[in-house]
């Protein structure tokens, strides 16, 4: 023939294509957003027992008590979560799928100042 019976299979092939890439980015796309909803879930839960921690040790230097430990082992959402005072800040570490998340809490009398994620990096 004349090549004309090429031009539309080579149509229907580029729009089967364009399809198949659009359908996998969305699937993509979609698996990203529940990790980071499940991410953003242990965070915050997080944060709320941070806060809680913060205001016992507050409480306790504010009344010149002796602290009861510098640095608790908790488990949160079936993540195990270790909580380290530094005096002005509370480390919150904890390691998943193989990388290791710190977010620095910074607190005072009168409650959270500043969160800080610290950075993320490799466990070996």
């Amino acid at each position: 023939m004349n090549g004309f019976v090429l031009e539309p299979a080579l149509i229907l092939f580029l729009f089967t294509l364009l399809f198949s890439s659009w359908t996998a980015l969305t699937i993509q796309s979609k698996a990203c957003l529940l990790q980071a909803n499940r991410r953003s879930e242990l965070d915050l839960a997080i944060l709320e027992r941070a806060k809680t921690i913060a205001g016992d040790l507050s409480w306790q230097r504010r009344c010149a008590l002796d602290l009861d430990s510098t640095s608790r082992n908790e488990t949160i959402l079936d993540h195990a979560i270790f909580f380290r005072d530094q005096t002005t800040f509370l480390e919150c570490s904890y390691i998943e799928n193989g990388r290791k998340f710190i977010i620095d809490v910074y607190y005072d009398e009168t409650g959270i100042i500043k969160i800080e994620y610290q950075g993320r990096s490799k466990t070996s």
